[in-house]
């Protein structure tokens, strides 16, 4: 204890005697401690380092990051929120898992070999079952490896890319998926220079069009074009085929069979497709599929045509259904045949399609199969 220090703590107790051996000397010899140095600065912690350059984030989720993106560019169109063909909608997990008309069939979980998402889009693009229809955008070869992956590993909501197995084709055609779907930063705004208008010159008056001249009352016009019908005319190759080539043939002809249905010829549309002979059924309106699905709500999935392709006129499906109730021959003619007043009118009307006449030559060619 220095001298200070021994005065402070008589002060503190009077009368008593404190001794500490302690001179003036001693004193002398003290010096202010110094001051503790500064603690060191600790380092600021390292940034996370930023993923490498086409490296997926790890925590991105399979279904909702890879799989729902590539449906709703490749399936969704057709099935999804506005359009269920088949009863099937793609555009929720839900409904993915719950399938359409085949049952719970489009994801089987864990089985790939099975689930008719996959099963379909590798059939060959010829075939009437492979999906996406042969005219719409395909799954390209990666985006069907990711989904075969995802079902097989699981087919779950929440399967991040983390926990997931992967080979390294996989990973990579992963990271290359997301990487591409990164959205690109928006380029600065371009103010375009406004010329000012210069008035538009007043057109000149346009001269009156000269009137066509009038037919001839007594002109005949083929059935189909108005006034007059052809007694001689063929009911199937006047007007039945013409409205099939119109409303009909773009699914069910030379360059396309859905359901293996073609109808661009007497024979093929009498054998039917994957329901058999039940297309037309001669003098059976009741059971002729043609007339059903035509006859269905717009809004059902069996609905035929399609509910975004042209659809089958009042007038245009009252004469199909008279001529399957008159036997449905592709020899019949107008005159022959038995005709209420209505069919008649609608017989003569030109709302039905006019089609080039065929020659003979086609007309004998038409129902001829192609040579193997």
């Amino acid at each position: 204890m220095t001298e200070p220090a021994a005065e402070a703590f008589r002060a503190k107790r009077p009368g008593l005697l404190v001794n500490i051996g302690w001179t003036e000397k001693d004193n002398a010899k003290v010096v202010a401690a110094p001051a503790p140095a500064p603690a060191p600065e600790k380092p600021a912690a390292p940034a996370p380092a930023a993923a490498p350059a086409g490296k997926a984030d790890p925590n991105s989720k399979i279904y909702a990051d890879i799989a729902a993106p590539i449906l709703a560019a490749k399936c969704n169109a057709c099935h999804g929120s506005e359009k269920s063909k088949g009863k099937l909608r793609m555009h929720t997990f839900a409904d993915l898992l719950k399938g359409g008309g085949d049952g719970p069939t489009t994801v089987i979980a864990s089985n790939a070999k099975e689930s008719l998402l996959l099963v379909r889009a590798k059939l060959p693009l010829d075939d009437d079952d492979h999906m996406p229809p042969s005219d719409e955008p395909q799954l390209t070869k990666e985006e069907l490896a990711l989904l075969e992956w995802w079902v097989a590993e699981g087919a779950s909501e929440t399967l991040t890319l983390a926990a997931a197995k992967k080979s390294p084709e996989i990973e990579g055609f992963a990271n290359a998926y997301l990487s591409a779907k990164k959205p690109a930063a928006a380029p600065a705004p371009v103010v375009a220079k406004v010329e000012p208008k210069a008035p538009a010159p007043t057109p000149a008056p346009a001269p009156a069009a000269t009137p066509a001249p009038a037919k001839p009352e007594s002109a005949k016009v083929v059935a189909g074009g108005g006034k007059a019908l052809d007694p001689n005319a063929k009911i199937y190759d006047e007007l039945v085929a013409p409205i099939l080539a119109a409303k009909c043939n773009a699914c069910h002809g030379t360059d396309k069979s859905k359901g293996k249905l073609k109808m661009h010829t007497f024979s093929d549309l009498l054998k039917g497709g994957s329901d058999g002979a039940t297309t037309v059924i001669a003098g059976n309106t009741k059971d002729s599929l043609l007339l059903v699905r035509a006859k269905l709500p717009k809004e059902d999935d069996e609905h035929m045509p399609p509910a975004d392709e042209p659809q089958l006129s009042k007038e245009e499906l009252a004469f199909l259904e008279w001529w399957i109730a008159e036997g449905a021959s592709e020899s019949l003619t107008f005159a022959n045949a038995r005709k209420t007043p209505e069919i008649e009118v609608i017989a003569k009307r030109s709302t039905l399609p006019s089609l080039p006449k065929l020659t003979v030559a086609k007309r004998l060619s038409r129902n001829r199969s192609p040579s193997p």
